[in-house]
């Protein structure tokens, strides 16, 4: 019996191993207010968006970046969003003052990533309701430019104190529902790997950053400077508010 469970314990790091190696995520270099890695949008319309996130910058200080990538790599969306704020360091470093909005194409998934200095005004329940009633059923229609747009500026107008969330916003999440304890542990194992996969994917990255393309920068050139000038986050950081949403 000893024998056998030490045969499983072996097999699920083996497992767990073999998907560390496999899943390394690649995360998309910063090169400017809005960074467009599906094509979801035109080149007008994401000009239009750079200009209303730059005026909103220069007047605010307030740092909103919007990242369109193709899939999530394996990852979940909150674990992807959070990383990529880092990376990206949005926001300064005095007033944590960044905010990302993330749509990931494949998954049709989205995220408000809120830094830790605007977590008072753009809360969980406003960033929630933003995602469902100014981005979502823009979404479901394929209306792309239009729930991006709709929900940065909903977004500025949280952070302006101009924007107020219904009583009746439904909170998506796992919020309220029974886990076994099976389950549970599952899932702690699962955080586990994630966990080393993701500082093997650190390591790797700033080794290895400097021989890869323009797209595959990773860590070492998030920030850079894009074609039209110098642009990089301001070394803010988030602890994961916001919330995040399906269309």
């Amino acid at each position: 019996m000893k024998r056998l469970f030490l045969l499983c314990i072996l097999s699920c790091l083996w497992v767990g191993h073999r998907e560390i190696q496999a899943q390394v995520v690649v995360y998309p270099a910063l090169t400017g207010r809005v960074v467009d890695r599906a094509g979801l949008i035109s080149l007008e319309q994401r000009q239009s968006l750079i200009k209303l996130l730059e005026n909103y910058e220069l007047q605010s200080s307030n740092q909103v970046v919007v990242a369109i990538v193709q899939n999530l790599q394996g990852q979940d969306i909150a674990t992807y969003a959070n990383t990529l704020f880092r990376l990206w360091k949005l926001g300064t470093l005095d007033k944590n003052n960044g905010v990302l909005l993330l749509v990931a194409v494949n998954e049709k998934e989205l995220a408000i990533e809120v830094g830790y200095g605007l977590e008072g005004s753009l809360t969980d329940i406003i960033s929630n309701q933003i995602i469902q009633n100014q981005i979502v059923p823009y979404f479901k229609e394929s209306r792309w430019f239009d729930g991006i747009n709709n929900g940065v500026q909903a977004i500025i107008a949280s952070l302006d104190g101009t924007y107020k969330a219904s009583d009746n916003t439904k909170i998506t999440g796992t919020e309220g529902y029974f886990i076994p304890i099976a389950f549970i542990l599952f899932v702690a194992f699962l955080f586990i790997l994630k966990y080393r996969k993701n500082k093997f994917f650190k390591q790797n990255l700033l080794q290895n950053s400097t021989s890869n393309n323009n797209y595959h920068q990773g860590v070492k050139n998030a920030g850079r400077q894009n074609g039209s000038g110098n642009f990089s986050g301001g070394g803010g950081s988030s602890g994961g508010g916001g919330a995040r949403g399906k269309w």
